[in-house]
């Protein structure tokens, strides 16, 4: 919304939709860039299966084709995948730096899309797996960070709408019988692992 915001500020509707959509590009690219990293620091060696990994990511039509047309989803990969990268990194060489930019990318990835605080959770309880005990308390401060994103935007919405949940969760959750959610959510979910299916395989 802020980057849109920015794009509206600078140029007319019709340019400022064509700017976020430009704007998809370098996003892809880095998503694609941040993958093959990852590849090489898990699979270190493994030259075919980190082109792979870049070529995946180009070559998925659904995630390039939302991504080229301005939605959250690309700037939310590339956040976590980026804070996957400085988190391993920051393990490695024992960087505080690199944890609190692990915190810095989830916070910014939060703020986009309030779900991801579950990956959120799994990436910092994967982290705490593979710390030793001299990078725990780093850890525990980037952990900490993060939570200062969290709690900053629930003090910002208990203050500015009287809220402490979003005006989406009371559209989409409240007043709907549970049955009915899930049954949208399998008419959502089912096209997506019939046409994923391989690739999740």
């Amino acid at each position: 919304t802020l980057v849109m915001s920015a794009t509206t500020a600078l140029f007319d509707k019709r340019m400022a939709v064509l700017v976020i959509q430009l704007l998809g590009i370098p996003t892809v690219l880095g998503i694609a860039f941040l993958t093959r990293q990852l590849s090489r620091r898990l699979h270190p060696g493994d030259e075919l299966l980190d082109n792979l990994a870049f070529i995946s990511v180009l070559t998925y039509l659904p995630f390039s084709y939302s991504s080229l047309l301005g939605m959250e989803n690309g700037l939310l990969t590339l956040c976590i995948l980026a804070a996957f990268l400085c988190g391993l990194r920051g393990l490695d060489k024992q960087h505080t730096r690199d944890l609190s930019l692990v915190a810095v990318l989830l916070g910014l990835a939060f703020l986009t899309r309030n779900e991801t605080i579950l990956l959120a959770g799994a990436l910092f309880g994967y982290l705490a797996y593979k710390a030793g005990r001299s990078s725990y308390l780093s850890l525990l401060y980037a952990l900490l960070f993060f939570g200062a994103f969290v709690s900053g935007q629930l003090i910002f919405r208990l203050w500015q709408y009287g809220q402490l949940l979003p005006n989406t969760y009371f559209l989409k959750v409240t007043g709907i019988p549970l049955s009915l959610k899930l049954r949208w959510g399998l008419t959502y979910i089912w096209p997506f692992l019939a046409q994923s299916a391989p690739l999740l395989i």
